[in-house]
């Protein structure tokens, strides 16, 4: 099951490690840089959407459908359980990080 462009509800997981960076973002009315911090998550460490993807079919079978459209098919997935899946999922892989 090929998720990576398809479903970004995972990429809204929530409980993800997060670091704080920091932008330069405009510029003040004396010429001084303004410098803004914010919240980034290293999306690069969750790249494996279609390894969870073939875990998730192996473990929710009844949790999806594969409908065949012209010579390819879709999967039909409810979106609850390969979150609650994935929540898990990416807690098990921060830990190893």
């Amino acid at each position: 099951m090929k998720l990576a462009q398809c479903c970004t509800t995972l990429n809204s997981t929530i409980d993800r490690k997060t670091e704080t960076c920091s932008a330069a973002t405009g510029i003040d009315k004396t010429g001084k840089t303004i410098w803004t911090d914010y919240q980034n998550i290293d999306m690069d460490s969750y790249d494996d959407f279609n390894d969870l993807g073939l875990a998730f079919e192996r473990n929710f079978p009844k949790e999806f459908k594969q409908v065949k459209l012209n010579n390819s098919f879709i999967k039909v997935i409810k979106v609850k359980p390969l979150i609650d899946f994935a929540r898990i999922w990416f807690k098990k892989k921060d830990k190893n990080l």
